[in-house]
């Protein structure tokens, strides 16, 4: 059996909010989706085994994310596609523009936002220079953490399970912890040692940030 990706669209019919309804046999619905999408000239070259995402539109269109091969692609009513992305960044570095794309450039999911989002005021929205790379540099900017106002950043220890130390070479301005599907769940205002006793365990993101940068690293709550 050919191996396949499909995405499906469904809009459960609920009596009231929260509450959903049985169609029959005690089964929920719907009985069929509302939505079904495959490759329409090949269904076999539409393939991930796993992670991966979709998301339904305003203006109708779906955001597809094929998570296993680093690939995002956006499709109108018609199964046209209106842009498409591969996530340049794999298991050996930054890849080069025009070369092969190596194993590891797995994604999560993709969420478009509209540019109004909350999460956007105060960031600078101009396009930049490209992720990938190429033959010349001389163009792109390039952070170097050792540099970087928070060069030497040290976060210890982990896997954590009650205290997480951060020592930078200036204070930050702020540091904030996000579970993996990215909610807030710490901020505070620079403390070098901040207290996860409160939180579940699992995998988490920190990002610390210094005079409009700022610098992510994962760490594990053991």
């Amino acid at each position: 059996t050919p191996s396949f990706s499909e995405v499906f669209v469904i809009e459960p019919p609920t009596t009231e909010p929260g509450v959903y309804e049985y169609i029959q046999n005690l089964t929920y619905g719907p009985l069929t989706p509302d939505y079904i999408y495959k490759d329409p000239n090949n269904e076999t070259d539409f393939f991930s085994r796993f992670l991966s995402s979709a998301q339904k539109l305003p203006n109708g269109n779906t955001l597809i994310c094929s998570g296993a091969n680093g690939y995002v692609f956006e499709i109108n009513t018609n199964h046209e596609k209106v842009w498409e992305y591969i996530f340049p960044i794999g298991s050996s570095g930054i890849m080069t523009q025009g070369n092969p794309i190596s194993f590891g450039n797995t994604l999560f999911r993709a969420i478009k936002y509209k540019p109004n989002y909350y999460g956007f005021i105060g960031k600078d929205l101009t396009p930049g220079d490209t992720i990938e790379l190429g033959e010349d540099l001389n163009n792109c900017s390039i952070l170097n953490i050792e540099t970087s106002k928070l060069g030497n950043l040290k976060m210890f220890p982990n896997p954590v399970n009650n205290v997480l130390n951060i020592k930078t070479i200036v204070v930050p301005d702020k540091i904030e912890i996000y579970n993996i599907l990215g909610k807030l769940v710490i901020s505070n205002l620079g403390l070098r040692q901040i207290d996860l006793s409160n939180i579940s365990h699992g995998l988490y993101i920190v990002k610390i940030y210094s005079n409009n940068t700022f610098i992510s690293k994962k760490i594990i709550k053991d």
